[in-house]
């Protein structure tokens, strides 16, 4: 009579255990949500030992989609949580969609010298148009201001030469007092960091052969345009990386400060105008700025005509 109710407890064992075994042979979601790519065919082997194969990819909501965001370490200063974004895809090239920063992660990307950090930008999908992996073009408002006088990015880059110089000189001016020489960008540079970040002999002489060449670079980048733009940028992010081989740590982080004051509307510049027949500098403080349009904050009057270009008129 033992023997047998062992035996029973011994089958009724076998029984739930194979009844757990079928029950696990069912593989269920975790989530609600679409499927968007699937690894595995109907009755194919899965086998898992030490990690979970991947069987399908799934999107909880399509209604809310997130960007992932490359943004290089020159400007990653400037972005903060719940920035305004506005992108495009190309798909929908003439739709503007709208969002806003959630995370910026603190893990760089290096790639070809170039450092980036990723920004986790989160936006709405209510119409389902944005799909998963479509790329984004993405601009981020890092700061914005209304009802202001801008000017041409062109107008800051302009310094008379040939004709507007020689008709400075027979209008009286002193050009050596209002023009820069090619090399003096370069040079009121080194000498702002002297100055601002207590340099020595040392330190200047490592810096100044790096920043005359890449002065250089900036200038032959030529009028404005994206490539121009793009030349500009890297020239910039090259200072930044021999600048921080060269520093100390504190003196970086010094010069770092600096930088991200530029923008805040504290740069100077000199415009040009041109009215009775005649070329006048403005000593102007300059605000926020775009890749088209600066803010001028002072020293400028609201519709005054600024000079980009000057061009010899035929005879």
């Amino acid at each position: 009579m033992e023997n047998a109710k062992a035996t029973l407890e011994q089958r009724q064992a076998t029984l739930d255990s194979a009844r757990i075994d079928l029950e696990r042979t069912y593989i269920r979601s975790p989530i609600d949500g679409v499927v968007i790519e699937r690894t595995v065919e109907a009755g194919q082997t899965v086998a898992a030992s030490m990690t979970a194969p991947k069987l399908f990819t799934i999107a909880q909501d399509l209604a809310h989609v997130q960007i992932e965001a490359q943004v290089d370490e020159a400007d990653i200063g400037q972005v903060a949580s719940d920035n305004a974004v506005t992108f495009t895809v190309d798909a929908y090239p003439d739709v503007t969609f709208k969002g806003k920063v959630e995370q910026i992660r603190l893990a760089p990307i290096a790639l070809n010298n170039v450092v980036t950090y990723t920004v986790v930008i989160a936006a709405d999908n209510p119409l389902g148009r944005l799909l998963p992996g479509m790329t984004a073009n993405v601009e981020i408002v890092t700061g914005e201001h209304k009802d202001v006088v801008v000017v041409p990015n062109e107008a800051l880059r302009f310094q008379p030469r040939g004709p507007a110089q020689a008709a400075l000189a027979r209008d009286g001016w002193s050009t050596g007092a209002v023009l820069a020489p090619a090399g003096d960008r370069g040079a009121r540079l080194l000498e702002k960091l002297r100055l601002q970040l207590e340099l020595g002999e040392e330190e200047m002489g490592k810096i100044r052969v790096a920043l005359e060449a890449e002065f250089a670079a900036i200038k032959n980048a030529g009028p404005a345009g994206a490539a121009q733009e793009d030349m500009r940028k890297q020239a910039r992010m090259r200072i930044a990386k021999v600048l921080r081989a060269v520093l100390t740590p504190e003196k970086y982080k010094k010069y770092e400060e600096m930088a991200r004051q530029r923008p805040g509307g504290r740069r100077r510049a000199t415009l040009w105008t041109y009215e009775d027949g005649a070329f006048w500098p403005h000593e102007v403080r300059l605000g926020l700025a775009d890749g088209s349009v600066t803010e001028v904050v002072e020293g400028l009057a609201e519709g005054a005509q600024v000079v980009v270009r000057v061009r010899e008129a035929a005879p």
